[in-house]
């Protein structure tokens, strides 16, 4: 059986990371997108490997939620 000690930092650890998650998603990862506003259909095909990359982490962080 483990400790409450333990089972505290895993669940520190977990909030962490779910809060890096939900922090570099739509500030850094989704930023072409907004930084191309009038033109995002270009911006998001010139972008597309970062784009799914955000979408891999936001389902990670929502995951953790």
């Amino acid at each position: 059986m483990r400790s409450e000690k333990s089972v505290g930092r895993m669940v520190g650890i977990l909030l962490l990371v779910q809060m890096a998650a939900a922090l570099i998603v739509p500030f850094v990862l989704m930023d072409a997108l907004v930084r191309g506003y009038p033109a995002y259909l270009e911006i998001a095909a010139a972008s597309g490997v970062q784009i799914r990359l955000a979408i891999g982490v936001a389902f990670l962080g929502l995951g953790l939620t």
